[in-house]
């Protein structure tokens, strides 16, 4: 059943190319890399969809819809771990 989940999460490589182009645009000064490669079929067992992933103070779900001025047709989720990166300094 997660498998299935998992590629119901997925997008079509014309909704990619949309998510990129987005992301290219809003966040330019903010991303070093976008990486995407096609799912291999069958779906490999034991993937966890990413609406199952349990959100706590260090894992959560980004909601780019709920931005404002969001431009895409279709919501997009992803998800970040702050005990992958260091803590932002700030500069006084």
């Amino acid at each position: 059943m997660s498998s299935r989940k998992v590629l119901f999460e997925s997008f079509t490589i014309e909704e990619r190319d949309m998510i990129i182009d987005c992301m290219k645009e809003r966040y330019v000064s903010r991303l070093s890399a976008i990486n995407s490669r096609p799912f291999d079929f069958p779906i490999p067992m034991g993937l966890i969809p990413l609406s199952e992933i349990p959100e706590d103070d260090d894992i959560g779900c980004i909601r780019f819809e709920e931005i404002p001025n969001y431009t895409l047709p279709f919501p997009v989720h992803g998800l970040y771990d702050l005990s992958q990166h260091g803590p932002v300094k700030e500069e006084i």
